[in-house]
């Protein structure tokens, strides 16, 4: 999706007479010292995302090593400056687009638990000033600014807090977040506004997952679970509206495709949750369906970025998508493939997994790849497993036959989970779709129903990653 301080389409939280004004103070150097790095951060991190976007259309190679080369000087500057700010110092508005720009800067980079800390750090510098109380109401540019701070830092906050399953940092706002932005009609600006919808949609969520116990009913808290649920597949709406307006060359396609993903990713979290809840089968299908809806989004995301610059395709989609919601989906299908062995589903996680392979130079990128990797490998022994039950139960199919029907099973679906037999192209049938609701499997493991539900209804840590990273750099490095 859209990165704050790289683009000129909608509303930053740094104006362009700001800007100027610390370029111009950087040069003359008048300033305290820490107002100085407050500079540097703000002023290097915008040219990062700046290079950053040019870089992604580049057709000439000279020039493409010229900017990746400004990307690690303008990366190791803001790095640098940021390192040096001191979060003793006096609470101003400078200060707060510093630690914002940080906060981006770090997600920008894949390191989301430094973002995390950071977007805390602006979320105390929000409240300390009183701008979380503000109205609606700017009369100045320094108004302007002020507001969008909190918008960004609102969005950052529920986002990343939801990633982590931490209580937020930023108390809740007086007014929506989205009236705080001057935004026009553009399509650019609606992407934004999805943005502001989806952050106070997570922060609800948050109040349910993890306080849980406010509600005096299993019944209270599904039905705030249905609200969300509502709200998301509002939000989808408005997406599909957006998207079957475009062009194909829309400089907001991708964005808008990066919001269904989010969506998708969303309703598998509310619909898993539900389920664990309640207990009930529709809840547990419509959680794997959001989920595979998600993973083939994600899987066309790559495909763009590698055919908009195949030598070095754009890495920070990633961080809108997969690295922000980076673990359910695929989980989900585990488990379901653990339970059914769903070849279609297993296909999808393969094919999810190799789409991070061209960015295997992007450590936290390589870091979900393994752990992608190792989940994948657990699954496999699964076939082995059925095709040994049905040599059993068919005394007339020896194993090779076994293999090579489960193996051409796999291989009629391509990269994208769309079946590619010559029965599925007269049928004109796309696999990931009519799974929905459905349990195709080659046969059903001997767990206990109790294990399964146990094993569905567990929720995957960010740790596992730190599990499979070992001998991998920090992603926050200057390398």
């Amino acid at each position: 999706m859209i990165a704050p301080g790289g683009d000129d389409r909608w509303q930053d939280h740094i104006s362009k007479r700001t800007l100027e004004r610390m370029v111009l103070g950087l040069m003359e150097r008048k300033e305290h010292e820490q107002v100085l790095f407050q500079y540097q951060v703000c002023i290097y991190s915008k040219e990062l995302f700046r290079i950053s976007r040019w870089s992604t259309v580049r057709q000439n190679q000279a020039l493409g090593q010229q900017l990746e080369q400004s990307q690690k000087y303008y990366k190791a500057a803001a790095l640098n400056a940021l390192k040096q700010i001191s979060v003793l110092s006096s609470p101003t508005l400078v200060l707060l687009q510093s630690l914002l720009s940080g906060a981006m800067l770090m997600q920008f980079l894949g390191n989301m638990s430094q973002s995390w800390m950071l977007t805390s750090f602006a979320a105390r510098t929000i409240t300390f000033l009183g701008y979380q109380s503000l109205d609606t109401n700017a009369s100045s540019e320094s108004d302007i600014e002020i507001r969008a701070c909190v918008f960004w830092c609102h969005y950052l906050d529920k986002v990343l807090s939801s990633l982590f399953m931490k209580p937020p940092s930023l108390p809740q706002l007086e007014v929506s977040p989205v009236l705080l932005l001057h935004l026009d009609s553009g399509s650019s600006s609606d992407v934004v506004r999805f943005m502001g919808h989806m952050a106070c949609i997570l922060e609800k969520a948050l109040e349910v997952q993890l306080h849980p116990n406010q509600t005096t009913s299993k019944e209270q808290r599904a039905a705030m679970l249905d609200d969300l649920i509502q709200e998301t597949n509002n939000l989808r709406t408005r997406i599909d509206k957006q998207q079957s307006r475009l062009s194909v060359s829309s400089t907001t396609k991708n964005d808008w495709v990066t919001a269904e993903f989010c969506s998708h990713t969303m309703l598998n979290n509310f619909f898993q949750s539900r389920f664990r809840l309640l207990q009930e089968k529709e809840d547990r299908g419509r959680c794997l369906e959001s989920a595979r809806k998600a993973l083939s989004i994600f899987i066309d995301l790559q495909s763009s970025a590698v055919q908009s610059n195949p030598s070095q395709p754009d890495v920070s989609f990633l961080t809108w998508t997969i690295l922000l919601f980076p673990l359910r989906p695929f989980f989900s299908l585990f488990c379901n493939v653990v339970k059914t062995s769903n070849i279609r589903d297993m296909q999808l996680m393969q094919s999810a997994t190799s789409a991070l392979e061209p960015f295997k130079t992007f450590i936290p990128a390589d870091r979900l790849r393994r752990l992608f990797e190792t989940l994948l490998d657990l699954c496999q022994p699964l076939f082995l497993v059925d095709m040994e039950i049905s040599n059993q139960s068919a005394p007339g199919v020896d194993a090779t036959a076994a293999s090579i029907s489960v193996q051409d099973s796999i291989e009629q679906l391509n990269a994208n989970g769309r079946l590619t037999g010559p029965e599925c192209v007269e049928l004109g049938v796309d696999a990931a779709e009519n799974l929905v609701g459905s349990e195709e499997t080659v046969s059903s493991m001997p767990w206990g129903e109790e294990q399964m539900l146990d094993l569905f209804n567990s929720e995957p840590c960010l740790e596992w990653l730190e599990m499979v990273s070992f001998g991998l750099p920090q992603p926050d490095s200057n390398d």
